[in-house]
């Protein structure tokens, strides 16, 4: 049996049907509204009946209705206070104001709080009536995409502003990054370009020299940098795979950084396997993966850490595992290491000596060979950088 609230959907000729609220203390104001509706051609209604304003408050808001009918006064209060309770234009549906005839004071203030409509209950008709609730209602449905679309609008413009205000410190970062390797291969130039042959002094040319080679050498891995991020934000870059013994590319890697780790007080170690390990990968991509890897786990581990390079094999992948004892990534900035152009720090030490993208591009180059790249860290007990790209489907 229905409840005694609600009535079975009143069919008409037409296939939309409309959820309405009827909120009135006077039930015989109920059955008028559902008699009108029932001779209406303009829609399908189902009613439900509400009898209280504080029941009003609580349905309206926790149950779905298309258009709610709310009587002037009900049970001693106003029924435009419900409507500015409800929210008015932003209340869970829309609001039609019925009124007892002549209050138009009452009925201006019904719009002024967010109803969609007054209706005379002494001069209903049937189609007046279905002709109000349908109008209501597409009112309601033309304003909420409105202001759906107005959020999304906000939400796209706070987005593209985070954006440009990100790029202005990038942008204002890499000056001052860009600035300390100039300013060096300036003043050391002019310094030689000052002394004649043969002065005293002269044997620390070679000094200078070798400033001026790692300033160079810095600002143009810099400047690579800004370009290889800049190519695959565009879509430019484009890999080719080849099948590559990743040990041999690491064993090569990491010849480079030999000197510098025994320099600095680090082991550096590769826990090589017996058998080749054989990829399916861009080889200057790889390359470029480990330096990158290599080259922070040197900045980041102090004197007497140690760095460690493995590859853990599996059925159709390969993961480049480099683990350091350095300093460690606070867990909250792990995300943001790999994201580029945030300004983040690893302890005390900043992330910024360069561009900052190293991380970003590593990441970048790994998915698009159809791999991941994933960090885990603790602050201050080391850090592991797993990369992990396609196996050669055609090894032994």
């Amino acid at each position: 049996m229905a409840s005694p609230d609600m009535v079975p959907s009143i069919h008409t000729s037409q296939d939309r049907t409309y959820n309405i609220a009827i909120v009135d203390d006077d039930k015989a104001d109920f059955i008028l509204i559902s008699r009108l509706l029932e001779y209406s051609e303009r829609g399908n209604f189902r009613l439900t009946h509400i009898a209280s304003f504080n029941e009003a408050v609580r349905r309206l808001e926790s149950e779905s209705y298309d258009v709610a009918l709310i009587d002037h006064f009900l049970d001693g209060k106003l029924g435009v206070d419900l409507i500015r309770q409800l929210g008015g234009r932003i209340a869970p549906c829309a609001l039609i104001m019925l009124t007892g005839g002549g209050a138009v004071k009452l009925d201006l203030a019904a719009l002024d709080a967010g109803a969609a409509d007054y209706l005379d209950k002494n001069d209903l008709s049937s189609q007046m009536l279905a002709r109000s609730v349908i109008y209501a209602h597409a009112r309601f449905d033309i304003e909420q995409q409105f202001r759906k679309s107005q959020a999304q609008l906000r939400r796209a413009r706070d987005a593209a502003a985070a954006a440009n205000i990100a790029k202005s410190e990038f942008v204002a970062r890499m000056s001052d990054q860009l600035r300390a390797p100039i300013t060096s291969i300036i003043g050391f130039a002019e310094i030689i370009g000052n002394r004649g042959p043969g002065e005293k002094g002269s044997e620390k040319y070679v000094d200078f020299a070798h400033e001026i080679r790692n300033s160079g050498t810095l600002l143009l891995d810099m400047i690579n940098d800004i370009r290889d991020i800049s190519k695959i934000d565009k879509g430019e870059l484009r890999l080719q795979p080849e099948r590559l013994d990743l040990s041999q590319v690491i064993v090569e890697t990491m010849s480079g950084f030999q000197d510098s780790c025994t320099e600095q007080g680090i082991v550096l170690v590769y826990d090589k396997p017996d058998e080749p390990v054989e990829v399916l990968a861009d080889p200057h991509a790889v390359r470029k993966i480990m330096k990158i890897l290599l080259s922070n786990a040197v900045k980041f581990t102090p004197a007497d850490g140690k760095i460690t390079v493995s590859s853990q094999v599996s059925q159709d992948s390969v993961t480049l595992v480099v683990a350091d004892t350095g300093i460690g990534i606070e867990e909250s900035h792990i995300a943001g290491v790999l994201a580029p152009l945030e300004p983040l720090e690893r302890g005390n030490v900043s992330l910024q000596q360069g561009t900052g993208l190293s991380l970003a591009i590593c990441k970048s180059l790994a998915e698009m060979q159809g791999g991941a790249l994933r960090i885990e860290s603790i602050e201050g007990s080391g850090t592991k950088v797993l990369v992990t790209i396609p196996a050669d489907s055609g090894r032994n």
